[in-house]
């Protein structure tokens, strides 16, 4: 009888036993879990340019691509009065497309000078005859100069600056102009002053948008830059740079050369975005600390135009040199 009794407490102390072990499991499992979810990263971390913060669904007319934007502000609204514009300025701006579909209208606004008279020494010119919009040299040089420190290497040069008409017609007729890259006297986007060619010389040192030097093409947005003609955009730009051993690069200044470079656009497409807002559907984004709200308002059929622009905010207006103004809100 007394063995009976042993082998039930012995069966018992072992179920117990058992018991408090599968408890003792289950509780470490579960920390586990929780602590390995607390450390989780946190994907909103991610750099902006690399990932959207926000994706619309809707369609461009121009391009079949999602359009990726930051995060709209949640800035207090403003007060608008509204100035009147002659209606031909719309040729006129930083964000004006020319394109064999649409030419200058006349010559550029900006003081075109020769640029070795203030360029830095960290990059080349091809021949002392290059010029370039006065205005923009100094954030021209900016960039260059941080070219120079990232690739260690001053090979950079800029072969075309601002063209006229008379050239630009001249690089059209030339036998060089095999393949019909160059476009008819106005249509190129050099007669704006606005852009300029570049490529690596001597070609030992790398080629123009690979190796030390694609900092330029990647990097370009945060000085107002963009690559003119991406790669796969021909049929939007009307030029095919594909074959070309120098890129083009655009001053559209910011914040738009950051949109243009988070949605990998041509300026193209970013002007066909642009239109979808007014000015009381506005878009609206901050990014370090600068709040901007950009909008467009169509070209009137008279002489002039009523643009309505804020109070007591900075702003910018510029031609889109197709039927319109983009208005751009910095606070």
């Amino acid at each position: 009888m007394s063995s009976k009794n042993s082998r039930k407490k012995g069966y018992s102390n072992i179920n117990f036993a058992a018991a408090v072990t599968c408890f003792v499991v289950i509780l470490i499992i579960v920390l586990v879990v929780t602590i390995g979810s607390r450390n989780k990263p946190d994907d909103t971390d991610s750099d902006p340019i690399l990932s959207a913060a926000e994706s619309i669904s809707e369609q461009s007319a121009v391009s079949e691509q999602e359009t990726s934007l930051p995060e709209e502000s949640s800035e207090p609204d403003i007060s608008f009065t509204t100035v009147s514009l002659e209606t031909a300025s719309f040729h006129e701006g930083d964000l004006i497309v020319v394109n064999p579909t649409y030419a200058m209208a006349g010559e550029p606004t900006d003081q075109i000078i020769k640029l070795w008279e203030k360029k830095t020494a960290n990059y080349k010119l091809s021949d002392l005859s290059v010029t370039y919009s006065e205005r923009l040299v100094p954030e021209l040089n900016n960039m260059l100069d941080a070219l120079y420190a990232s690739a260690s290497s001053g090979a950079l040069t800029i072969s075309t600056g601002y063209r006229t008409v008379e050239e630009q017609q001249k690089a059209h007729d030339s036998k060089r102009n095999i393949n019909g890259r160059e476009p008819v006297g106005g249509c190129s986007d050099l007669n704006t002053g606005l852009s300029f060619t570049a490529w690596v010389y001597p070609s030992t040192e790398g080629k123009i948008g690979e190796g030390k030097f694609a900092w330029l093409s990647e990097n370009c947005y945060e000085y107002g830059y963009i690559v003119r003609y991406p790669a796969g955009k021909s049929n939007l730009t009307g030029i095919d740079a594909s074959a070309d051993t120098y890129v083009t690069y655009r001053y559209v200044g910011t914040p738009h050369s950051y949109l243009i470079s988070l949605n990998a656009y041509c300026l193209e497409e970013y002007v066909e975005f642009v239109t979808r807002f007014n000015v009381d559907s506005r878009y609206s984004f901050s990014r370090e600390g600068v709040t901007y709200e950009i909008y467009y308002v169509k070209a009137a059929d008279g002489e002039t135009t009523e643009v309505p622009v804020p109070v007591d905010c900075d702003y910018t207006v510029s031609g889109d040199n197709i039927g319109g103004f983009i208005v751009t809100i910095t606070r």
